[in-house]
């Protein structure tokens, strides 16, 4: 089976008005390509849940270093600033 994605946003600000618009919760997922982990809560958990209108999920690969991110505030930041901001272990 292939793996599926995410969305990787360009604006979390704008996915959590479209989440806000649907009624529901969003999820941020950072994530790391190759992580095993990763993989399997996005398969088992995010996808479905995404896919079926659960929730609004997306993702930031933390180590994406071509594209900023606009974040909640506007300001534009690197995915590594945003896992910095969240206290992101990995």
């Amino acid at each position: 089976m292939a793996k599926r994605h995410l969305e990787q946003p360009q604006s979390l600000k704008a996915a959590a008005l479209r989440a806000q618009d649907k009624g529901l919760p969003l999820v941020v997922m950072t994530t790391l390509r190759g992580c095993p982990y990763c993989d399997l809560v996005r398969e088992n958990y995010l996808y479905p849940m995404n896919a079926s209108g659960q929730l609004v999920a997306v993702q930031i690969d933390i180590l994406d270093a071509g594209n900023e991110v606009e974040f909640f505030d506007g300001r534009k930041l690197w995915p590594r600033e945003i896992s910095r901001i969240w206290k992101n272990r990995v």
